[in-house]
């Protein structure tokens, strides 16, 4: 547009806004000096400071449409003036005629401002005239959200105020500001993106980034700034170039198409880049470790060395101090608060879900070594009261310098000679310190039945009192037993230490239960005991213990059945035959109980028990794999035992085991009945004897009375016979099962006890 075209345009908007802000005529005078004015602020070089984006104006401007929308609605009126103007800004867009668009944006949204930020009065034109040469200029900034300090800007009495001195005096009021690394990073991100942050921005008249004077950056970050901010500006120009809106054909908008996929795929890199942190975000930056390109293999070197030196801080505290310095959660090491007791090892410290935060440089094999020298000196500081270890431990650590980027072959060197000399003094104290393997082998002894003497007094000593209900035993009562057991046997001789923790304990009765069914042996164990033998492996070794204690009590039981059927003999026939008949039954009982019980003290417990104490020997693996080892333990006894759910094979151990007692029972009733049978024969003997005597003499008979007790006799005998066929019928169709499980069983083991428990084939061939 011509100056003279300029200049006439000007005038008639002067006329017309001096016309319109005052009442009457204005005179020709008045209309030049505000023409002229305005002629100087178009011809002289200042601009606004804000960048001339039409995105950016057309977003402001959608807000304060949605906020003039919300207090519409509030007053019952319905009007989208956000929707509106987006339809009117998609219009403006496609007219080419425009072609300062920004500008048009920009002139409609300082309007609108000018109703809410500025207070205007009547004479707002003559008063900022006359300042240009009698005042100064008191201007009110609009409240924007900055990172810079609002405040009012004082521009001193001058005649002519050119954008050069209004720079300098600007900059000179505001001093620079100090800003975060993390900030920067958080607006190169959006330059990436081709779009604007907050203190970098696209300059169109210098077709480029350029970054707010006004902060503070050293040089070589303002340097770094520059170069990665040109990906930011190849992003612009390939993003213009795809959505260009003449017609370019067919070929060109494939080609537009391609670019704008791969832009997609950009997005997405972006957007993980944003995501990750810590081991990720050294994962993303390694995998470019091995480009074709010399330059890229040597700038991915040099960042790598930068990036993760915070990361190898954090391992060498780790590795040799136990302690887990990560604000931010940055480490492939997670620590779980508020863990303590038994569970500390295997709860407090662990890998991350899914490996994450885990560099790629770092294998699985090597991570888990790291973890475990981590928790196994926090394990010894805390657990095991040893600080000393770990405080030589990080003395060690002063003079290496290994822990680099440069240095991850002598890393893992130094990984695994940490991982050996750590998981081997953390055992080293277990066994020493803490005597871990006398623990073991007494829970093997004494919840396990292993010491058979100790057992034997045990059952002695308790058995009188465990034969009354469950409900009238107290425990200190069965404490005294259990100190009376230990000193009759060789258990006086282990250590004190081992037998004080050696404790009775009660379990809660149900109805009808006897002191048998509650009473078990119970072991206390602490820290750091209690990290491999657990509350959960206790109640294993008391599910073992009821068992085996249950095994002993029918073994007891029948062999003083058998007891008492040697030292008697009775001459009544009918007696002898079912006497006879009963110890036959009671004797496969007790073929099978001594069976059952040598195979599971012998095969099973003693062959478990060698496997472990192997392992032992050996000193070797971290606390882990000992644990590990000791679970191992309990679940082959309790599998080779015959007592996993899996096999459902406790029910008929328990009715074989109901069995053989009410069995015993009812012998002793027929035992009983026998000796009252003995008795009431010599009083018949004694009677028959009276009887002649007093016929002789001419007395009374007693006939009688011998007459009614043999029939009360009979029909006891003939009940007694009855309750005795009748156990030994379910005990045999128990057995039976029993034989044909395990004889069909994948277990050699399991094989071998249905041999020996039918060794003659009679359970088969009665099937």
């Amino acid at each position: 547009m011509p100056n003279e075209q300029i200049s006439n345009t000007v005038l008639k908007i002067v006329q017309l806004i001096l016309n319109k802000s005052k009442t009457g005529n204005v005179n020709q005078e008045v209309i030049s000096k505000y023409h002229e004015y305005s002629m100087k602020i178009l011809g002289s070089r200042m601009s606004h400071m804000v960048l001339k984006d039409e995105v950016h104006v057309s977003t402001q401007i959608k807000k304060r449409c949605m906020n003039f929308s919300n207090i519409l609605r509030k007053n019952n009126q319905n009007m989208d003036s956000a929707l509106l103007f987006n339809n009117l800004f998609i219009k403006l867009q496609s007219k080419p005629i425009l072609k300062n668009k920004w500008a048009v944006l920009y002139f409609l949204l300082n309007l609108s401002e000018q109703l809410e930020n500025y207070t205007a009065s009547s004479n707002l034109i003559d008063t900022t005239l006359d300042s240009i040469q009698l005042s100064n200029i008191d201007i009110e900034p609009k409240k924007e959200d900055s990172q810079v300090e609002e405040e009012k800007i004082h521009f001193p009495e001058t005649q002519e105020l050119n954008q050069l001195k209004f720079l300098n005096l600007y900059y000179h009021q505001n001093e620079q500001q100090e800003i975060t690394e993390d900030v920067l990073v958080h607006d190169l991100i959006y330059i990436f993106q081709g779009i604007h942050g907050r203190y970098i921005k696209f300059n169109p008249e210098t077709d480029k980034f350029t970054i707010d004077e006004r902060l503070k950056i050293p040089k070589p970050t303002y340097e770094l700034i520059s170069k990665l901010s040109e990906l930011g500006w190849l992003y612009r120009q390939i993003h213009q170039f795809t959505y260009q809106v003449q017609p370019i054909g067919l070929v060109r908008q494939r080609f537009c198409a391609a670019l704008q996929k791969e832009l997609t795929e950009y997005y997405k890199l972006i957007t993980v880049l944003e995501k990750c942190g810590g081991g990720d975000l050294i994962s993303k930056i390694h995998n470019f470790v091995n480009h074709g390109d010399p330059f890229v293999q040597n700038f991915i070197h040099d960042l790598l060395c930068e990036v993760s030196t915070p990361f190898f801080d954090m391992l060498k505290k780790w590795i040799y101090e136990g302690e887990l310095n990560d604000q931010y959660n940055e480490f492939f090491v997670e620590e779980h608060q508020d863990i303590h007791g038994e569970d500390l090892w295997n709860l407090k410290y662990s890998m991350r879900q899914n490996g994450s935060m885990l560099p790629s440089f770092i294998n699985t094999t090597l991570a888990k070594k790291i973890l475990v020298i981590g928790k196994s000196l926090n394990f010894i500081k805390d657990s095991c009261n040893d600080s000393e270890y770990v405080l030589n431990r990080s003395k060690e650590a002063e003079n290496l310098n290994v822990f680099n980027y440069d240095s991850i072959e002598a890393l893992e060197e130094i990984v695994d000679e940490n991982y050996i000399n750590t998981s081997n003094y953390l055992l080293d104290i277990l066994f020493t310190r803490y005597k871990l393997k006398d623990h073991l082998n007494a829970l093997k002894r004494y919840l396990l039945l292993g010491q058979g003497d100790f057992i034997q007094n045990l059952m002695d000593s308790l058995g009188p009192s465990l034969r009354n209900k469950a409900v009238g035993l107290y425990r200190h009562n069965l404490t005294g037993s259990l100190e009376t057991a230990i000193r009759a046997s060789n258990a006086q001789y282990d250590d004190d230490e081992i037998l004080n923790h050696l404790d009775v304990r009660l379990l809660s009765p149900s109805e009808g239960d006897v002191g048998w069914d509650v009473f078990t042996l119970d072991y206390h164990v602490s820290q750091p005991l209690n990290t491999i033998i657990t509350s959960s492996a206790m109640e294993k070794y008391r599910k073992l213990f009821h068992f085996l204690w249950r095994l002993k009590r029918v073994e007891h039981t029948l062999s003083a059945s058998w007891k008492r059927h040697l030292i008697r003999d009775y001459k009544t026939q009918e007696i002898r035959n079912e006497l006879h008949k009963s110890n036959l039954i009671l004797s496969e009982m007790i073929h099978f109980i001594y069976q059952l019980q040598y195979y599971f003290l012998f095969e099973v417990l003693e062959c478990s028990w060698d496997e472990l104490n192997k392992y032992i020997d050996k000193h070797t693996g971290n606390l882990d794999q000992l644990i590990k080892e000791h679970n191992r333990y309990l679940a082959n006894i309790i599998q080779k035992g015959l007592l996993a759910p899996s096999e459902k094979l406790i029910p008929t151990l328990n009715k074989l085991f109901d069995c053989s007692l009410i069995y015993s029972k009812n012998q002793n009733e027929l035992y009983n009945f026998a000796e009252n049978q003995f008795s009431r024969n010599k009083k018949k003997a004694r009677l028959s004897y009276q009887q002649k005597i007093e016929a002789k003499f001419g007395l009374e008979s007693s006939t009688t009375y011998l007459q009614d007790s043999q029939i009360s006799d009979t029909q006891r005998f003939y009940d007694i016979k009855n309750n005795l066929y009748q156990t030994a019928a379910i005990f045999h169709e128990n057995f039976s099962y029993l034989i044909t499980r395990l004889s069909n069983h994948q277990n050699e083991a399991f094989k071998s006890l249905s041999l020996r428990l039918n060794f003659n084939g009679y359970y088969i061939s009665t099937i």
